[in-house]
């Protein structure tokens, strides 16, 4: 495969701390989620990165659906909750998507969001290592 596109961010501090693009353009200062220590912050934090990502990304698929089986659509969102699970050997990611799709036959959007599903990078990169659960509201 031919590489088409590459993004390069940094973390300094780890969940306390700073991430960047290389480029400069975006940057966040990072906190462990209040979940996680019981204290209140504003900060970003990287569970909600990767819940952003995954929406953008699987949005984009959806558009892509769209597009190749030439299905007009009013509008459409991706909510994507991002939930870490723990147990005894540690933790591990299971996301909850919810595709809602406005001016679509309801016959065909299971097809689009499975189309979507098979095109987005992120869905591909974690098939069969992280329980997804996509819901049609």
């Amino acid at each position: 495969m031919k590489v088409a596109l590459k993004r390069s961010a940094i973390n300094r501090g780890g969940r306390v701390g700073h991430v960047e693009t290389t480029d400069g353009r975006l940057h966040h200062e990072l906190a462990t989620p209040s979940e996680m220590t019981g204290k209140k912050t504003d900060d970003t934090n990287s569970f909600e990165l990767v819940a952003l990502a995954y929406a953008a990304c699987f949005g984009s698929a959806l558009q892509k659906a769209f597009e190749v089986k030439e299905v007009n659509y009013d509008d459409f969102s991706v909510e994507v909750e991002n939930v870490v699970l723990a147990d005894e050997k540690g933790k591990k990611f299971s996301f909850n998507l919810k595709v809602q799709i406005d001016g679509v036959d309801d016959s065909i959007k299971q097809d689009m969001v499975d189309s979507a599903n098979a095109i987005c990078p992120f869905s591909k990169a974690i098939k069969g290592n992280v329980d997804v659960d996509i819901t049609i509201v």
